[in-house]
Formats: C-alpha cells, sequence, structure tokens
C-alpha cells in the first residue's frame, strides 16, 4: 500500500450485526477512510492502532451522532450532520408547509439523524426534481382533508410519519384512509394509547418512542410495549441530548444489540435507506461505545463515512 496513506486499525472490539443478531470481535482496517481489511489485519508501523477491548462497535446508529452540547462545542466542525451534503441518494421528507420546523422538534432530529436536507411541500412534489429521492411524509399539528387526499396519490412505497405530540385531534378516520405505511412518533402514555387504538383501523402501523421520554415509563411497562409491539423503536427528540444517559437506562432492560436495533436500523428499513455498514472498499458509520461497568457506557470513538470525527483521545488518533 501506498507509505502515504491514513491507516487506522480498530482492534478488538465487539462489532454488532443487526441483521445477524449477533455480535462478534472483528478487527477492521481503514485506508483512507475506505475499509480495506475486516477479520486478519497483518502487523504495520504505518497504521495508527485503535484498541476497543470491551467495547462495542454499533454500526449506522446515527442517534449516536447527537450528543450533548459540550461534546458539539468540542467537536466544532467535525460535527457529521454538520456535513451533510445534499446529493443522490440523500433523502427526502414531504413536510406541509404549515408545520413549524426548529432544533426541538421531532422531525428535525430524525432528518438529521438520517441525513436528509431537503424538504418538500405536499403541494410542490410533483414539481420536485429530487422527486425519486423522497423516503416519506411528515404529519403534525392540525391534519387537513387535502393532505390526506394528496397522500393517496403518493407512492405506496413512502411511509407517512405521524407525530401524535403535536395533533390535538381524533385522527382515526385520516389514518383509515391512508394506503401507506404509518410511524407514529410517541413521547407519553397517553400516545401510546393512541397508536393502540389506531392500530385497530390501519394494519400497517407501527411507532417510535423519544428516548427524552424513556425515564417517564416504568421498567416493566416499557419492556411490555415492546413485547405487544405498541412500540418499536426509539428516535432522538432534541439535538442536546445526551444520549448515552438513556442508554445507561435502557441496557439495564435491553441486549445492546436490541438497543441498535431499536434505534438505528428500524429506521433505514422503514424508510429503506441503504445502510453504511462494514464492508470491503466500504465507508461504513460505526459508533464505538466502551462498557466502563455492567450498566455504563462512554463514547469512545465516532467513525462517520469512514472518518474518525470524534474521540475521547484525539491527540493519540491525530485528528485533523
Amino acid at each position: 500500500m501506498n507509505s502515504g496513506s491514513k491507516k487506522i486499525a480498530l482492534i478488538n472490539g465487539k462489532l454488532v450485526d443487526v441483521d445477524l443478531n449477533k455480535s462478534d470481535v472483528t478487527n477492521i482496517l481503514f485506508v483512507n477512510n475506505k475499509v480495506m481489511g475486516v477479520g486478519y489485519i497483518p502487523d504495520d508501523d504505518d497504521s495508527i492502532v485503535i484498541d476497543a477491548k470491551n467495547s462495542w462497535l454499533l454500526q449506522d446508529t446515527y442517534a449516536f451522532y447527537q450528543l450533548n452540547k459540550k461534546d458539539i462545542d468540542t467537536i466544532g466542525n467535525n460535527l457529521p450532520f454538520e456535513n451533510f451534503k445534499l446529493g443522490i441518494g440523500t433523502p427526502v421528507f414531504i413536510i406541509p408547509k404549515k408545520v413549524k420546523i426548529d432544533k426541538d422538534s421531532s422531525i428535525y432530529s430524525l432528518v438529521v439523524e438520517l441525513g436528509a436536507k431537503l424538504i418538500v411541500n405536499i403541494s410542490e412534489y410533483e414539481q420536485s426534481e429530487l422527486k425519486s429521492e423522497i423516503v416519506g411524509v411528515y404529519l403534525a399539528d392540525k391534519i387537513l382533508d387535502k393532505e390526506i387526499e394528496m397522500i393517496s396519490d403518493l407512492s405506496l412505497g413512502m411511509p407517512v410519519i405521524i407525530d401524535l405530540k403535536s395533533i390535538d385531534q381524533d385522527i382515526s378516520e385520516y389514518v383509515s384512509r391512508i394506503n401507506q405505511s404509518i410511524h407514529c412518533l410517541v413521547t407519553s402514555k397517553k400516545d401510546v394509547d393512541i397508536v393502540q387504538q389506531l392500530k385497530l383501523v390501519h394494519a400497517r402501523l407501527t411507532s417510535s418512542l423519544s428516548l427524552s421520554s424513556v425515564k417517564n415509563f416504568k421498567k416493566y411497562d416499557l419492556l411490555e410495549y415492546f413485547k405487544n409491539e405498541s412500540i418499536h423503536s426509539f428516535f432522538l427528540d432534541g439535538l442536546n441530548l445526551n444520549v448515552l444517559e438513556f442508554i445507561d437506562i435502557l441496557k439495564t432492560q435491553f441486549e445492546i444489540i436490541d438497543i441498535a436495533k431499536m434505534i438505528s436500523s428500524f429506521y433505514s428499513n422503514l424508510l429503506k435507506i441503504k445502510l453504511k455498514k462494514v464492508g470491503l472498499f466500504k465507508s461504513p458509520n460505526i459508533t464505538i461505545l466502551k462498557e466502563v461497568s455492567e450498566s455504563k457506557f462512554k463514547l469512545s470513538i465516532m467513525i462517520f463515512r469512514g472518518e474518525v470525527v470524534y474521540s475521547d483521545n484525539e491527540k493519540k488518533l491525530e485528528i485533523n
């Protein structure tokens, strides 16, 4: 290999594969932000070695990129969601013009989490140059008849995401008229009750619970909601949440593989977004969590598109 190549050897970490429902100790060699070796990695004095012993390597867990304000200030311009570029393959959401989007709204976090940058109004859908890249419709505030009529004309493969927190009306009749799959964003027990009611009128309805609401649910209630599929996954609401705080809470109730599934892969499957997983010649997204105790994690490394964008030991890694 070229002696001028940027090489990072990531060794001894437990790589989580949510599709195969397992984790294996795996070594990964990055050369110029691409995976050039998986498994056996030969010794190389030119490589920067990251020993990820006692750490979990979570693939494509976008939610972990949302950090608390202190971390955001520390990382600065390296923060991944500030660097997303609009282009082919960029997820696009359709959002009614009346819906206010700010950094504390549920959809803002979700859009950032998935790398979406463009928001197309429902009425402008047909004229959109990126029509083929649109992956979902977001509904909030008061749902209108004309919105439901427009949605009925969209592709059946395009899910409708409904933010229950912002809706103060009975939407059962509207939901029954939507042909696409529906995903509800849940923030309270009241929302969970609504989801259970809506499932009676729509067969393809799923839901996610906001991470900030986890503390408001008793342990056994939360487990039961997942067991009876009232809740299927988690989503991040607000960019200034400390995600690890909630991961530590969930670790007392779920296995790390299940947490990875519920936070990351569910949305990619729902919106049919191709994951950036570990594989030869690929530039994956990996979050490395070090297990400092039986129920506590520490954010160790973040790799975004094959490049280390955060490390708790930046000097050693010589991050530019």
